[in-house]
Formats: C-alpha cells, sequence, structure tokens
C-alpha cells in the first residue's frame, strides 16, 4: 500500500513540475541557459502535467473510495504543488546570491 501512495505523490509531484516548466518564466528558472519551448512543446508539457495529475487522482480513487479518494487526491495535489513550489523558490533564491555575488556584492 504504501508503494501505491508513493507513485500517486510522484504522478502529483510530476504534474506539478510539468505545468511548471510549460511556464516560461518557471522554464528560465528551472533550466537556466535552455532555449525557450515552441507553442507545441509548451501545449504538451501542459497535457502531459494534466494527465499526471489525473493519474493521481484515479490512484486515490481506486485506493480510497470515491468520496474519501477526491478528498486524499486535495491533500495529495497540496503536498506536490508544495514541493514544487518550494523547489522553484529555492532555485530563484539561489540564482539571486550567485548572480549578486558576482557583481561583488
Amino acid at each position: 500500500m504504501a508503494l501505491v501512495w508513493v507513485l500517486i505523490l510522484a504522478s502529483a509531484y510530476a504534474g506539478f513540475g510539468l505545468l511548471a516548466l510549460a511556464m516560461e518564466r518557471h522554464r528560465r528558472t528551472l533550466l537556466p541557459g535552455s532555449r525557450a519551448w515552441t507553442a507545441v512543446a509548451r501545449r504538451s508539457l501542459r497535457c502531459v502535467g494534466a494527465l499526471c495529475l489525473l493519474v493521481s487522482l484515479v490512484g486515490c480513487v481506486v485506493a480510497l473510495g470515491t468520496t474519501i479518494g477526491v478528498v486524499g487526491w486535495c491533500g495529495v495535489l497540496t503536498v506536490g504543488a508544495m514541493v514544487v513550489m518550494g523547489q522553484i523558490s529555492y532555485r530563484e533564491a539561489g540564482q539571486r546570491r550567485g548572480h549578486g555575488a558576482r557583481r561583488g556584492r
């Protein structure tokens, strides 16, 4: 059962990560130096990210039943979003510190 929850959380994390990468600002933060995505690539990232979130919903419903599964999914989404948000914030802060240090600040 623990493996099922790891997979559900991993799916939510991957979904939010892909949705973040589809945004230009977050792409620059997470993948510095990379070229901008094409419109097709951004759309694909959004679709696969949404599919990952849907997979996590199905996993929660299968594991807990419909009613409690949807509530559990909200908790899983919260954890997944918080981890992705924390990583983006950490990278942005590190890039600001590194950039400021090179200027002599």
